[in-house]
């Protein structure tokens, strides 16, 4: 038997900002043969899904942000998800013992999360390259 011991999202630090601020759908970005037709959500509405999820995050590539960048990303982190560890990385290396059999996941805890089950509600008229489409309201919207 296997247990879900921890969730771990990966965060690349610099290019966060940039993609977290689109209402680009997964679909227009990496096409409709690759998302499944019922997925519908942003870049990031995913984005904000994965961090909010997330057991511990990982803030990789920190050496590619200036000072400025690293606060602003870490309060993004920590607003999003005040209860996750956040572990900061050059070239993905980290201690694997802050990922492996922390015992972190809480189901309940994850069932009960912020924002990806209210997203799921929240749907309004988005207008892209593809034409309009229901789809939850990015975050940067809100």
């Amino acid at each position: 038997m296997a247990r879900l011991d921890t969730t771990v999202t990966v965060i690349d630090a610099f290019n966060l900002l940039s993609s977290f601020d689109t209402a680009e759908f997964l679909s227009d970005r990496y096409g409709r043969e690759e998302i499944i037709p019922e997925d519908e959500r942003t870049i990031s509405d995913l984005m904000v899904d994965q961090i909010e999820f997330a057991d511990v995050l990982i803030l990789n590539k920190i050496e590619t942000v200036d000072q400025a960048t690293r606060d602003k990303v870490m309060s993004l982190l920590k607003l999003l998800n005040p209860a996750a560890k956040i572990l900061e990385s050059n070239y993905s290396q980290i201690d694997v013992r802050e990922i492996i059999n922390t015992n972190k996941f809480d189901f309940v805890r994850a069932a009960s999360g912020p924002g990806w089950l209210q997203s799921l509600h929240e749907m309004t008229l988005q207008t892209t390259g593809n034409g309009e489409r229901m789809a939850p309201k990015p975050e940067t919207l809100e």
